[in-house]
């Protein structure tokens, strides 16, 4: 007996579906290879990416190098406005990179560790950061929950201080610091601080490891507002830029009675602590980054790098 003969039609659509599935064979076999070419790719610039970027740290790490040299060479007497270090970097090709910064003087703000020293609360130091905090139109109390967060008690200050049984009571817990500050950023765990209190305040003060004096050479005028509400700062900082002051007392000398009091001991005319700002654009990448520099007060030496980070632009 024959085998029994195919129909064409069915001949006809069993060469369709061969054909259909040839194609999807071939678009599987094209859709894989594009995946892989993808992400070949895709490790490609992500390998690219963290080469620029580590040739763009590397880049701020010369500037912040240039920084301690310029602040190597300059006296620690007297520091001022119209000295190199103050100097704005102009915008320099290096390796292909785009390099500009500069130095800034965090001894011309209120160091917000100032308040407490040794573990214990200092009133005319906070007496002066209320002045701050009304200026810029926040509560003086304030003052006393950043007091609480770094003595070494567990004393509640009256008006608006917070210790362990207010921080516990949170969710989630903590414990209140009882130390020094590290970071600006740390007071958002502070109470009553939160992103617009740091707005409003960064520009007035620092946190630095030690006591410092602000240097009246080089504050911020609105910081001069804020300490001094009698005076007209515009009228006491004029001449500072081409003739700084050459100790705390010239400066006092011109202002009332009543704040010559207050800020006695609390201000001088040199600076130990330097900020350097540098910001690096390679390609389609900007970066910025900050160092934290500690002055040696022997000329000469070089400043000691406390902190190297990246910082948002």
């Amino acid at each position: 007996m024959s085998a029994a003969r195919t129909d064409p039609i069915t001949m006809q659509r069993q060469r369709g579906i061969a054909a259909v599935m040839a194609l999807l064979v071939v678009a599987l076999v094209a859709s894989l290879a594009t995946s892989l070419i993808w992400q070949q790719s895709l490790m490609l610039r992500q390998m690219q990416n963290l080469s620029a970027r580590a040739q763009i740290r590397e880049i701020a790490r010369a500037g912040a190098a240039w920084t301690t040299a310029i602040l190597a060479s300059d006296s620690a007497q007297i520091d001022a406005l119209n000295e190199p270090w103050a100097l704005t970097l102009p915008p320099v090709e290096v390796e292909r990179a785009t390099l500009s910064g500069g130095l800034a003087d965090e001894s011309g703000r209120f160091n917000l560790n100032n308040l407490v020293q040794s573990g214990n609360a200092i009133e005319p130091q906070i007496a002066a950061f209320r002045l701050v905090l009304a200026h810029v139109g926040l509560p003086a109390n304030l003052a006393d929950a950043l007091t609480d967060w770094m003595d070494a008690d567990a004393v509640v200050r009256p008006g608006g201080g917070a210790e362990d049984s207010y921080y516990l009571a949170l969710d989630p817990p903590y414990h209140a610091a009882n130390r020094p500050l590290s970071t600006l950023g740390e007071l958002r765990l502070v109470r009553g601080f939160g992103a617009r209190e740091l707005t409003l305040l960064a520009p007035l003060v620092s946190v630095l490891p030690a006591t410092t004096s602000i240097n009246v050479n080089t504050m911020p005028g609105d910081l001069l507002a804020a300490l001094v509400p009698e005076a007209p700062n515009q009228s006491v900082l004029a001449g500072r830029q081409t003739s700084p002051f050459q100790n705390a007392q010239a400066f006092l000398q011109l202002l009332p009675e009543e704040s010559r009091s207050r800020l006695a001991g609390l201000v001088a005319v040199n600076s130990a602590y330097f900020s350097a700002h540098a910001v690096v654009t390679q390609d389609r990448a900007r970066i910025a980054y900050r160092a934290i520099l500690q002055r040696n007060s022997t000329q000469g030496n070089w400043p000691n790098v406390l902190s190297f980070h990246e910082e948002p632009l």
